[in-house]
């Protein structure tokens, strides 16, 4: 198992290790993720053989392709899972990359990722608050994509429309702000006090 933990060292470990854990349940061909990730096919195959030599996955061939997967059944699986989500996997990708974003108030991701890390969902939902510069976040949204392997969803307001917000829509912020959520850039707090300004000095 120690082999695996040690995925800081290697660039290529953890682009695998966030994209199995991003979709759980996808098995992969060694092209389709040469492809995806933009790694020789020869250095990923190393590594998905420390991988499998520990377990963490399994291989099967079908036809002519030998298909690459997560074995839940991993000893230590919950524990890699959550270690990989919160440094290299989609989790800590995501916080990394919006934190170098200006113009960002308030930032997180909300609906299926943020209750589970076992989510299957296509796409992953973000809440921005703020006016962040577009083609930046274009090139930063398009990067996350390719590494996580799903599409991400924005929902991007600013200071002036959320405090305006009336009717559906300022329930729809109230119901963010109650829900889970992954907090990308800020606090819940803070999230709070951009909708609620009486709120704004509380500690």
């Amino acid at each position: 198992m120690n082999d695996i933990f040690f995925f800081s060292r290697s660039v290529i470990r953890q682009d695998l290790l966030c994209l199995f854990f991003t979709n759980q349940s996808t098995r992969y061909y060694l092209r389709q993720l040469s492809k995806t990730l933009g790694h020789s096919a020869g250095s990923l195959q190393r590594e998905l053989a420390i991988f499998e030599k520990a377990g963490l996955i399994k291989s099967e061939r079908l036809a002519n392709l030998r298909y690459y997967a997560l074995d839940k059944n991993y000893e230590f699986y919950k524990e890699v899972r959550t270690i990989v989500t919160k440094t290299v996997g989609f989790e800590g990708r995501i916080k990394r990359a919006f934190i170098s974003l200006k113009g960002i108030l308030a930032a997180f991701v909300f609906d299926a990722f943020a209750v589970s890390p076992n989510a299957q969902a296509n796409e992953i939902d973000i809440f921005i608050a703020g006016t962040p510069d577009q083609f930046w976040l274009k090139k930063t949204v398009e990067s996350l994509e390719k590494r996580l392997g799903k599409s991400i969803r924005l929902t991007i307001m600013t200071k002036e429309e959320i405090r305006t917000a009336t009717g559906k829509l300022e329930r729809s912020l109230q119901d963010l702000e109650k829900g889970q959520k992954i907090m990308l850039v800020g606090t819940a707090v803070e999230f709070k006090r951009l909708i609620d300004p009486q709120h704004e000095f509380d500690f």
